[in-house]
């Protein structure tokens, strides 16, 4: 069975995102932004499996999305909930890959031949419906812009074919979110329960987990159960079972 693993990281400082298209107008001397923040290091270094990027706005959060897509990922998409809101994503997309030589078409909402052989997709699904247009197609970067706007089906949905044919390409989720304003967006809290929740080590026994800090998970009856790595486990009729050391 799956094992996932999860981290969070929290913005603590204003975004440069107004700095993104640094690099000089031609191919050779392109250069990607780089982190200027140690949660945006942080973002682009951890080994989880899946990322979510917490803080207020302009902490540099959808940011660290582009840079991961064009310097770690091959097929890279990033969703709003409805296209408009994509607007901004994009333009600043334009100042990233300024003079990089990557093309984009404005009807497919597509970045091509971005260096590396790399790809850029833009998405939305204003409606529960519209989480059919996307299915069966695969990023190795599943990418999220603010969740909270997503239902937790809608998000699962979204993410579910976050593969690549390239068995050496690291696949990841990542998702942004500030602190959910609204009840349908606080799923969130539930999904990153050893970090966000403060009722989780009363509920669990487990302590909470730290900014950065990696944590192991399986589907359990369809939720995430949270395991430790040291242990072995197989899951029967729904529940899970410690089987070994």
């Amino acid at each position: 069975f799956p094992v996932t693993i999860k981290t969070l990281v929290k913005s603590k400082m204003p975004s440069v995102l107004d700095k993104l298209g640094i690099g000089k107008d031609s191919k050779e001397t392109w250069k990607p932004w780089e982190p200027r923040s140690d949660p945006q290091r942080m973002a682009l270094t951890t080994p989880a499996d899946i990322v979510g990027f917490g803080g207020s706005a302009g902490g540099g959060k959808t940011a660290i999305i582009k840079i991961l897509a064009v310097t770690q990922h091959k097929r890279s998409i990033v969703f709003r909930r409805e296209y408009p809101r994509l607007k901004d994503v994009i333009e600043k997309s334009k100042k990233l890959l300024r003079g990089s030589g990557a093309s984009y078409n404005s009807n497919e909402k597509i970045w091509r031949r971005v260096p590396g052989g790399r790809t850029l997709e833009f998405g939305a699904a204003q409606y529960d419906k519209d989480i059919e247009n996307w299915r069966g197609i695969e990023h190795d970067l599943k990418a999220i812009d603010e969740v909270t706007e997503f239902s937790l089906d809608q998000f699962l949905f979204l993410t579910g074919w976050c593969r690549s044919p390239d068995p050496h390409q690291k696949c990841r989720v990542l998702f942004t979110f500030n602190p959910p304003s609204q009840f349908s967006g606080r799923w969130v809290i539930s999904y990153l329960a050893p970090w966000l929740d403060p009722k989780y080590e009363q509920q669990t026994g487990r302590p909470m987990a730290e900014p950065g800090e990696l944590r192991w998970f399986i589907g359990v009856g369809g939720k995430d159960q949270e395991i430790d790595v040291k242990d072995f486990y197989i899951t029967v009729d729904g529940c899970c079972i410690v089987t070994g050391k």
